[in-house]
């Protein structure tokens, strides 16, 4: 509206009809200027979007119609709050202004709190979107989300702009399933097989293993460690297997080829004569998901007899073979029995890991006595072993003994499972 800035002429005492003018003029300013400028104030105050409306309506999204006062400022695309007066902080409406027309206010609503009908509601503007923190915390809870459902984001990457995200991605984000998969030993040929799950993160996506699984070749290899990644051509995940290590990929943290984010580790193999291989004396196939572990053992299939004074390896046929993580932690040990044909002597049997006479810590020792009648006894030995810090790969144990009388010693071995027979085992896991 406009105000009438034009006042009468100001009359000075010196003019003729000096009080008649002065009164007119003062009249001017008391009932004309006055009143006009509280107008124009009340136009320009919250109050203008501000009103109360007695239509009967449900709480719910879209079109709805409102009864409200003339002459407010409400404008198509306003923000407007629509709360239930006598509970406001349990039930309100949010959306935006459709049309206002002389008494009839339509809206969009958008967003709601609270439910049931209403017939007394207090007006008022509102920020786009509502309350966002008081919605959430008066919402209605949901204890089962399904993925189609959404909450609000503020992107930090978008000039912190209001998105969404779906339940299904937040679900996918926070379950975070780098690697829902097992790779194995089938037939002649490796196996990546889904296990929990079937997602596999590859280059930042996640891919979907088949129910059937992803195989690899051996190559025409022997005695070689191979890393076995997972690689995507076209849609089709496929395995390769490299001499290249591996390293954490900094944007993901999956363990990739080394300078190739394009391939996921999924876990380490190695040949023996152009053919992979997973005996019980030669584990050579590890999974870097789900790895279940290893057992390995071996038992002496015949006696095994040494006079020497040093370490030596008494069966290499008995070895142990496995390929280890940096993370497992290695336990095991031997169990049975040795002979001699003196007195007097100090037998000793241990482990050589990866040496065939250099001993470990963990050691047996059995003293056989000078009479006769004890030289007929098989004596029982053992020990316990463990073990973490391996470098990652192939290492082998073996059985060591050594006598110190320069006497035969003789572990007892048996070609017959079942029967009494020395028997060296190995576990390993990831710590």
């Amino acid at each position: 509206m406009s105000l009438p800035f034009t006042p009468p002429p100001l009359p000075t005492r010196k003019q003729a009809g000096f009080s008649d003018l002065f009164s007119a003029w003062l009249t001017w300013f008391v009932g004309i200027f006055i009143v006009d400028l509280n107008n124009f104030a009340a136009n320009l105050s919250l109050t203008q979007v501000q009103d109360t409306s007695s239509s009967s309506l449900a709480i719910g999204t879209g079109a709805k119609v409102f009864a409200v006062s003339a002459g407010k400022g409400f404008v198509p695309g306003m923000y407007l709050v629509m709360a239930d007066t006598s509970a406001p902080s349990s039930n309100s409406m949010v959306g935006q202004v459709v049309s206002y027309l002389g008494t009839t206010l339509t809206m969009n609503i958008t967003s709601t709190r609270g439910s049931g009908t209403v017939a007394t509601w207090t007006i008022s503007q509102s920020a786009p979107g509502g309350d966002m923190a008081t919605d959430t915390h008066l919402a209605t809870a949901k204890t089962t989300p399904v993925d189609a459902d959404e909450v609000p984001l503020v992107d930090s990457a978008a000039s912190f702009t209001l998105k969404k995200l779906s339940w299904a991605s937040i679900k996918a984000a926070l379950s975070s399933p780098v690697g829902q998969c097992r790779l194995s030993k089938s037939g002649a040929n490796l196996m990546l097989l889904p296990y929990n799950g079937n997602k596999l993160m590859i280059n930042g996506v996640l891919q979907a293993i088949p129910a059937a699984g992803v195989t690899l070749a051996p190559p025409a290899t022997t005695l070689t460690l191979y890393y076995i990644y997972a690689y995507m051509v076209g849609a089709v995940i496929t395995l390769e297997a490299s001499a290249t290590g591996h390293s954490t990929d900094a944007t993901t943290g999956v363990e990739i080829k080394t300078g190739d984010a394009t391939r996921t580790l999924v876990g380490m193999a190695r040949t023996v004569t152009n053919a992979w291989v997973d005996t019980a004396q030669q584990r050579f196939v590890r999974s870097w998901f789900f790895d279940a572990g290893i057992f390995s053992n071996a038992a002496f299939t015949a006696n095994k007899a040494t006079t020497s004074t040093a370490l030596v390896e008494l069966d290499s046929t008995s070895k142990l073979e496995v390929l280890l993580w940096a993370e497992d932690l290695v336990s095991g040990g031997f169990t049975g029995s040795v002979q001699a044909t003196g007195g007097g002597q100090i037998i000793l049997t241990t482990f050589g890991v990866d040496s065939t006479s250099a001993a470990e810590d963990d050691v047996s020792y059995v003293q056989i006595q000078g009479v006769a009648a004890d030289l007929s006894i098989n004596k029982p030995c053992g020990f316990y072993y463990a073990r973490n810090g391996f470098a990652e790969g192939y290492h082998y144990f073996t059985i060591l003994g050594s006598t110190s009388s320069g006497t035969t010693a003789t572990w007892v071995g048996n070609a017959t499972a079942g029967s009494a027979r020395s028997t060296s085992r190995i576990s390993a896991k990831k710590a």
